[in-house]
């Protein structure tokens, strides 16, 4: 029996994966140097929801890298719960809509889990309304609430 290999986003896209030589000019300073990620997740015990936290600004970029960790660690179908309240982003109309693209192409392989969105500021909720006009990545299940408490409690709802 074959296994066939996980797709990446750039072929949920239709871009050929590349291998691109990247020349370090200094090494780090201190070899346990990590960098850290400004959109974090675990999974939490019992419920198995997974709580995505987003610190700091966030890009277009930093969203694909943690979707392609979702998918890497089979996650996507899961119910999610996203705390945006510590975080700013730096998003386009146009980076939305790619973003809601590429949810849609993800959600349509791998399931339409319920998303609870928690926006942190005005630009969060506005945001969200544009991924919701686009169709919300293709998840007829994505709801934003004011706080954590009520959209942990959707979840519960949602998939108990």
């Amino acid at each position: 029996m074959a296994i066939e290999p996980r797709p990446s986003l750039s072929d949920a896209f239709g871009f050929p994966n590349r291998l691109v030589p990247v020349r370090v000019a200094h090494p780090p300073a201190h070899p346990l140097t990590t960098i850290r990620m400004p959109i974090r997740f675990l999974v939490q015990p019992g419920n198995h929801i997974v709580r995505v936290t987003y610190t700091g600004t966030i890009t277009l970029m930093d969203l694909s890298r943690h979707v392609q960790r979702l998918v890497d660690a089979n996650l996507l179908d899961r119910p999610t719960l996203v705390d945006s309240r510590n975080a700013t982003f730096r998003l386009t109309g146009e980076d939305i809509r790619i973003y809601s693209s590429l949810m849609s192409t993800l959600r349509g392989r791998y399931g339409r889990a319920p998303v609870a969105f928690v926006p942190g500021d005005d630009s969060w909720y506005s945001a969200a309304e544009v991924y919701r006009d686009l169709g919300a990545g293709g998840n007829p299940r994505f709801e934003v609430f004011p706080g954590v408490e009520a959209a942990q409690t959707w979840l519960l709802i949602d998939t108990g």
